[in-house]
């Protein structure tokens, strides 16, 4: 059936047939798949190239992307709070936050993970985990 359906479909398509088909056949509900997959929720860590790592961690879908939603709150909150240091120092030089929203999320993600808590100053400390120097607080609003 799938393999007739490859024959006129895009991969995409056959691939969520493919999937539907399978839950229709498949004896355990879906409460009993849910279960088993969470048991395989894991963290792993893969040295790349030029002192690089990737942490990959295998989770339940709604807290993957409310992970993902969280980070991407504080990255924009960082980066609106930067725009609008710019409008108000317009002739002022440096100071500002030249990261990318992706560069954001990863340093948010690391400092959240190694001290519980979004701070770092975009400007001031570039060091993921580090802490901030003393009575020195997240420029930026951190929901």
């Amino acid at each position: 059936v799938v393999l007739r359906r490859a024959e006129h479909e895009t991969p995409a398509r056959v691939r969520a047939f493919a999937r539907r088909l399978a839950e229709r056949i498949d004896p355990r509900t879906i409460d009993e798949r849910f279960a088993e997959a969470a048991d395989r929720r894991l963290v792993t860590v893969t040295e790349v190239d030029d002192g690089m790592a990737e942490l990959r961690a295998l989770l339940p879908a709604v807290l993957a992307f409310g992970i993902a939603d969280r980070l991407d709150r504080q990255a924009r909150a960082i980066q609106e709070a930067d725009t609008a240091d710019r409008r108000e120092q317009q002739n002022a030089a440096g100071g500002f936050d030249e990261r990318t929203r992706a560069q954001i999320r990863a340093d948010l993600f690391a400092d959240l993970l190694l001290t519980g808590a979004p701070g770092i100053d975009p400007v001031a400390d570039r060091s993921p985990g580090a802490s901030a120097p003393s009575g020195h607080t997240c420029r930026s609003p951190c929901p």
